[in-house]
């Protein structure tokens, strides 16, 4: 089952989060070795806890981590949502639409589904979603009592050389909103009810051949929009090569490659008896 209208956010693309995904979703995968690194993590980190009958995963992009939920619960149910309809096709096309995975262009803020799920899971995505403590307290009420709630959440710090060579570069043109500190989430896990069982941080470097093949990448996977990535207008022309060549000169391997920091939160928690309610 396939749900694939545009949502409201799409229609209003340009610099979005949702239309740079959507416009990103034919090479995302390929790109996107960090994400899939991540999605497994997260997949081998909650392995232990008891094995869901019905999941329900939030910004399945393209599916990297629906086809981990297939592959390790192979009984489970699962509805698979994003905001991006392009996204929703791909995962689609990439799984073949198995019978048990369902799925639905929708925004994580109002999606209610069938109403409660074993497992709320999602990999890579929690991080662009605003206000985060509405979205979790949301999403918790999603889970049935003694549920699980999985996330791996991108923080502070992750792309942070980046962040630091723009901000030399255009002082000016400051994001209007960063990734969040692993406090900030565990707090409005905590406050929507949760019980947190598991949270640890990693970080991860990840190399490139040079700063414009990884400008490229970046671009590719859809990563370039919405507040986080904008602060009232692109780079010029000119600030985007001061940026290569700022990248270039500082952050740079003994083996002649650039490097990227990823810092990333894996938790998991458990809805108690009684929760805070979804809204």
């Amino acid at each position: 089952m396939s749900h694939c209208k545009p949502s409201p956010l799409e229609k209003d693309a340009i610099g979005s989060v949702v239309g740079r995904f959507s416009r990103a979703a034919a090479t995302y995968d390929v790109l996107a070795d960090i994400q899939k690194a991540v999605a497994a993590r997260l997949i081998e980190s909650i392995r232990a806890f008891p094995a869901p009958r019905t999941i329900l995963e939030v910004g399945c992009g393209s599916g990297q981590l629906t086809k981990f939920l297939l592959e390790t619960w192979p009984d489970a149910s699962i509805d698979a949502i994003d905001a991006s309809s392009a996204m929703v096709s791909e995962t689609g096309r990439a799984l073949g639409r198995p019978r048990r995975l369902a799925l639905f262009t929708a925004e994580a803020m109002t999606f209610s589904g069938r109403g409660a799920y074993d497992m709320v899971i999602s990999s890579s995505s929690l991080h662009w979603m605003c206000p985060l403590p509405g979205v979790i307290r949301h999403l918790a009420g999603l889970v049935i009592p003694g549920g699980c709630f999985a996330h791996a959440v991108m923080l502070a710090g992750t792309l942070g050389e980046l962040r630091a060579a723009r901000l030399r570069v255009a002082p000016q043109k400051v994001p209007r909103r960063e990734v969040p500190v692993a406090g900030e989430v565990l707090r409005s896990v905590a406050d929507a009810g949760l019980v947190v069982k598991m949270n640890h941080e990693e970080e991860t470097i990840v190399t490139y051949a040079n700063a414009t093949a990884f400008l490229r990448s970046l671009h590719d996977q859809g990563v370039t929009g919405g507040d986080i990535s904008h602060a009232g207008g692109l780079l010029t022309r000119g600030e985007l090569a001061r940026l290569v060549a700022d990248y270039e000169a500082r952050y740079r391997t003994d083996f002649g490659r650039i490097y990227a920091t990823f810092r990333v939160l894996y938790l998991a928690a458990t809805r108690a008896s009684v929760a805070g309610t979804a809204g």
